[in-house]
């Protein structure tokens, strides 16, 4: 597929740039090279069973089963200050 100079003036337009002829042309190049290269992808074998993934992965799911948790005294050991059950930041906030 060819791109013309006259539809990257309409894209410019469209994309409200102002752009110098020889960035036309530089441009025209380009598209040109983008859309050769994309329409490769045309002569490629698509009909064959898809291939989403490469490795034969599967989800492992556990059971939701609650478990005993920490102590509020042994969480805030490590506090660097902690008051009854919360630690105690500084403030941040006036």
């Amino acid at each position: 597929m060819a791109i013309t100079m006259k539809e990257i003036e309409h894209l410019a337009k469209l994309s409200r740039l102002a752009l110098s002829n020889e960035e036309k042309e530089r441009l025209t190049g380009e598209m040109q090279s983008i859309l050769a290269f994309a329409d490769k992808l045309s002569s490629l074998e698509t009909e064959a069973d898809p291939t989403m993934f490469a490795a034969d992965g599967k989800n492992v799911f556990r059971k939701d089963e609650v478990k005993p948790s920490l102590s509020p005294s042994e969480i805030l050991q490590n506090a660097p200050q902690a008051d009854m059950e919360c630690f105690v930041v500084p403030k941040t906030v006036e």
